[in-house]
Order: C-alpha cells, then sequence, then structure tokens
C-alpha cells in the first residue's frame, strides 16, 4: 500500500517537474523575451497580483526588460505582454497587420 503511495507521489512529482522544464526550454529555443518560469497547467497565474496591470509593472522591473516586453502563460496560453507605450504603438498601429491574427481569448470577447 505505501509503495503504491510512494510511486504516484513520484509519478506525480516528475510530472510536474517536467511541465515546468519544458516551457522554460522551449523559451530558449524559440528566442522569446524575458519572463518568469511557468507553473505546469497554470502557467504564470499565481504570480499576478488581483491588479494584473501593476503585476505586469513589477514583473517587468523584476526582469529588468529594457524594452518593457515580457513572455507569460496564461494557464496553457502564452502570452506577451507589453508594457511600453512606444512599443505597443509600433506594434499594434505601425504593424497591426502583423498581429491582427492573435488569438481571441474569450474574456476579450466580451469587450469586443
Amino acid at each position: 500500500m505505501f509503495f503504491l503511495l510512494k510511486l504516484f507521489l513520484i509519478i506525480v512529482i516528475l510530472i510536474i517537474f517536467i511541465g515546468t522544464i519544458i516551457p522554460c526550454l522551449k523559451r530558449y529555443i524559440k528566442n522569446l523575451p524575458p519572463g518568469p518560469i511557468p507553473i505546469f497547467i497554470f502557467g504564470n497565474l499565481f504570480q499576478l497580483e488581483s491588479l494584473p496591470h501593476r503585476g505586469f509593472i513589477k514583473l517587468i522591473k523584476k526582469y529588468n526588460n529594457k524594452h518593457g516586453i515580457i513572455s507569460l502563460w496564461m494557464g496553457n496560453i502564452f502570452t506577451i505582454v507589453i508594457g511600453d507605450p512606444l512599443i505597443a504603438h509600433e506594434a499594434f498601429v505601425e504593424q497591426g497587420s502583423n498581429f491582427s491574427y492573435r488569438i481571441l481569448v474569450e474574456s476579450m470577447k466580451l469587450f469586443t
């Protein structure tokens, strides 16, 4: 009985460890902006505050990103956060056609 419990706990810990390492390795392969290490299944949701816009600014400062861009996992959805108004203007106005086919999340459908 205890052997099966120990085996189950070891398997769960390995799944969590592998689930945390794989997104980190993908980040280095794809050369993405810096960001916190995600937790398996939940991503970086536990690292956000009740006011997400303030949490994003703290994360941008924490990762010392002079460009104001960080990468986050919102659950299983990969997200790029742009905190600099000049870069946001360039991304959405000057290069808007390149970003117009991004995924529309259910919460954003309420505002559009």
